[in-house]
This record gives C-alpha cells, sequence and structure tokens, in this order.
C-alpha cells in the first residue's frame, strides 16, 4: 500500500511508520508443540518458520495477550494441527494449506490458505518414510514483543518535492544551456525537446509539457 501525508512534518511521518512496525497488533504461531520430526530441519527450526507464516483475523483488536487475561470469556489463543507424512517418491512439500484450524470458529488461519489462485507458504520438504506432526498454538502480539508480530515487510516514507520551473528563466536560456540542465539531473526529472525547445518534466510516470507544473 502506498498513500501520500501531506500538511505535516517528518515527526508525524516517522511516529507513523513506528506505529506500523512496532505497535499494530496481530496473531502470530507462538508457541509449537512437537509430536513427531522426521524430516532434516530441527524442531526450533521449524518453530520459528512457523511462527514467521503471516495469520489472517479480524478479531485481533479484541483478542488479550495471555499476561492480559483476566476471565475465561478473554480470547488468547487458537491452536493448528498438522499432520503430514510422505508416502511417495521424491519431495513432498508441507506448505501453509496443511495448518488445520483447530477452532475455525476462531476465524483464524493462515495466509492465502486454500486458495487456488495464490501459492501457500512452504514449511519444509519430506521424503519418502519422513513425518511432521505438530500442534501450533497462535497468540496476540505486537512488533515490540518480537518480528513475528510485526503486520508489515516494510515501513518506509520518503519526500515528494513540489518542482516549480521559471517560464522567464527558461526563455532566456539557450539550447545548450537546457540541455545542460536536463543532463544535471541524475534522476531524469527533466526532458528536453528539441522541437518545441521546452523542458518538459516527468510527474506521475508521464511527461508534463507545461513547464511551470508543480
Amino acid at each position: 500500500m502506498v498513500f501520500e501525508l501531506t500538511n505535516t512534518d517528518v515527526s508525524s511521518a516517522n511516529a507513523l511508520r513506528r506505529v506500523m512496525i512496532a505497535e499494530v497488533p496481530t496473531i502470530a504461531i507462538d508457541l509449537v508443540e512437537m509430536e513427531n520430526n522426521t524430516t532434516v530441519l530441527n524442531d526450533e527450526f521449524l518453530a520459528h518458520r512457523l511462527g514467521l507464516i503471516p495469520l489472517t483475523s479480524d478479531e485481533a483488536t479484541n483478542w488479550k495477550r495471555p499476561f492480559e487475561w483476566s476471565s475465561d470469556h478473554d480470547m488468547i489463543e487458537t491452536s493448528f494441527s498438522l499432520d503430514v507424512t510422505c508416502t511417495v517418491d521424491g519431495v513432498m512439500d508441507v506448505t501453509s494449506n496443511d495448518l488445520i484450524p483447530m477452532y475455525p470458529e476462531h476465524r483464524v488461519q493462515p495466509a492465502n490458505y486454500n486458495t487456488p489462485e495464490e501459492k501457500p507458504i512452504v514449511i519444509c520438504k519430506l521424503r519418502r518414510g519422513q513425518q511432521l506432526k505438530l500442534v501450533a498454538r497462535a497468540r496476540k502480539g505486537i512488533g515490540k514483543d518480537h518480528a513475528k508480530f510485526i503486520p508489515v515487510a516494510t515501513a518506509v516514507f520518503q519526500f515528494k518535492p513540489r518542482i516549480v520551473l521559471s517560464h522567464s528563466a527558461m526563455a532566456d536560456m539557450t539550447d545548450d544551456e537546457k540541455q545542460a540542465f536536463v543532463h544535471s539531473d541524475p534522476s531524469k526529472t527533466f526532458k528536453f525537446n528539441p522541437i518545441t525547445r521546452m523542458v518538459r518534466l516527468r510527474r506521475d510516470g508521464d511527461w508534463h509539457p507545461d513547464p511551470g507544473a508543480g
């Protein structure tokens, strides 16, 4: 998602960026109970991978974190089961589609879960005879708690300058001076038209003939 923030200063933009990274609550796999793991990856490595799988839920704001629990009505976690055994020759992928919600009523599931047009997330690969069986428990958290709870891949901002060219100054410049001006900008913001002898400005991916456009 890309949006434009106007009529503010850098501190406000940076505050929004930091909130997106560290303060927005999400749900992620926080505890993994291994029952059988005969893959080439150890338990801790698989638990780390499971924690980084993005989970979708509209109820994250209504959940409580484990230390905020106060009554039996508070929602603090949900569980997924995974039980895959490779019975074929070759390599078998274990993906996020193999995570079965144990409580579907909680409406928490991996991103792109059983979506034909989207590829699932690969957790590991199995050879014949290998098995992975576990129970994964997902809980609410924020980026301050752990990186797996960060809801964005990245959050950055940059200045969007407003450029205004002077008509009178351009009228007094020779063609060579206009070309030198255009080539002085490494970001290729301007372009010189030798037919109209006008300097054009790139805006929103297109060339605009009005040199006074902002």
